[in-house]
């Protein structure tokens, strides 16, 4: 990974023998761990089989009306504490603060916490014929709904807070599931060199995966995403054939309504009394670490990506970009139910998103905007986790 700062043979001399030091030290732990690791699996395996010797039966949904005004009343009387917590954010963010660096490197991008057994990676055709990477996991009965969960901003499918509501939903809501990888991140970077849209392809590629998750065998199929992810999902929401394979509904968390508004806005620079310097500190981080790692000439904020990488490579104007990636463009036009959640606290993507998404879609029945009282920027789990994923399954149409 260091030598691809060297630009002489003198430096990649020093940066390769410095990676073999480096390869040897790892070496000499790593090679008896793995070699006893080896050894133990089979026990392992038999020990673990024995604690599932008797699986609980998959749940069966029970019919219901399925109005928005009657999703509405079903998750409006399921009782919350939700508010606001410093702690819920810094749980979040400790349990993938190696991710976040690891996520950075196309050679490391894919080391991050692994899926169970069950699960395997996929590639499908997503938009314009591109190679989209996703993890699923499909039941053995069928006859299964599925669900599709996508990641935020410079994160993938392998973070803790996507593998938690993927496994949840396979193992505790019987649905077949796919994990995905937005263009740019995770695994899909390596599968596709097509950029990030924050939204507009992205959101065509969410319908494609709708379309092979049912492929695979699930009846009906919904989307969760959240921050980026959201702005994903709500990209699908009104995309042609997204009534035919997201019939199940999309929620989104914390998405942005204007996303060239979130890039300017993720590019100032806070002062340290700021309560958001230490978030801001690590996307400027993590935008650094993309830049040298892209080789990109001449990027010096979050909106330079998308006016001097993806515009050109979409053949678009960046104008016309920004556009067709702002979900308050494309919500009135929803084919699907949509839900969206957003707490008052979220201090990467502020509520007033929610409330532009809100008035945007006003006039359209299939949508619904709520605002939470807490839960900061994707922790709503890490404040009420009970809740959160109630009204997760709920708002997907299972009881």
């Amino acid at each position: 990974m260091w030598e691809s700062l060297a630009t002489s043979r003198r430096s990649d001399r020093v940066l390769h023998g410095a990676a073999k030091l480096l390869n040897v030290v790892v070496g000499v732990i790593a090679l008896p761990l793995w070699l006893l690791g080896q050894r133990l699996r089979n026990p392992f395996r038999r020990l673990l089989a024995g604690l599932d010797a008797d699986p609980a039966p998959l749940p069966v949904a029970q019919p219901r009306e399925r109005s928005m005004g009657a999703l509405m009343a079903d998750l409006e009387s399921i009782p919350h504490h939700l508010r606001h917590s410093d702690g819920a954010m810094v749980r979040k963010a400790l349990a993938d603060i190696s991710s976040f660096v690891l996520a950075q490197q196309r050679e490391t991008a894919n080391l991050e916490y692994a899926y169970p057994a069950q699960f395997s990676d996929h590639v499908f055709e997503g938009a314009d014929g591109e190679h989209i990477a996703g993890t699923v996991g499909l039941q053995a009965a069928p006859g299964r709904p599925g669900l599709i969960v996508v990641h935020g901003l410079f994160s993938s499918r392998r973070f803790d807070y996507v593998r938690q509501i993927a496994v949840t939903a396979y193992y505790e809501w019987g649905f077949n599931v796919l994990a995905l990888d937005l263009r740019s991140f995770g695994l899909t970077n390596l599968t596709s060199q097509a950029p990030t849209t924050v939204g507009w392809k992205e959101g065509e590629d969410v319908v494609a995966a709708g379309r092979y998750l049912k492929q695979l065998g699930a009846t009906t199929v919904g989307a969760i995403g959240i921050s980026l992810g959201g702005s994903a999902v709500l990209g699908a929401c009104h995309a042609e054939g997204a009534e035919d394979v997201l019939e199940g509904g999309i929620l989104a968390v914390s998405p942005p309504a204007d996303v060239r508004a979130m890039a300017r806005r993720l590019s100032q620079r806070l002062p340290r009394s700021h309560p958001a310097y230490a978030i801001n500190r690590g996307f400027w981080a993590m935008l650094t670490s993309r830049i040298r790692e892209a080789r990109w000439e001449g990027i010096e904020d979050f909106m330079d990506p998308l006016e001097l990488v993806s515009a050109p490579y979409y053949g678009v104007d960046p104008e016309e970009l920004w556009r067709r990636a702002s979900a308050k463009e494309r919500i009135a036009a929803a084919r699907v139910p949509v839900l969206v959640l957003h707490p008052e606290d979220d201090q990467v993507i502020p509520v007033e998103h929610a409330r532009v998404l809100d008035e945007a879609a006003k006039d359209n029945e299939l949508v619904r905007v709520w605002v939470l009282p807490g839960g900061g920027h994707g922790a709503i789990d890490a404040v009420d986790r009970e809740w959160f994923y109630a009204r997760t399954r709920t708002g997907r149409g299972e009881s």
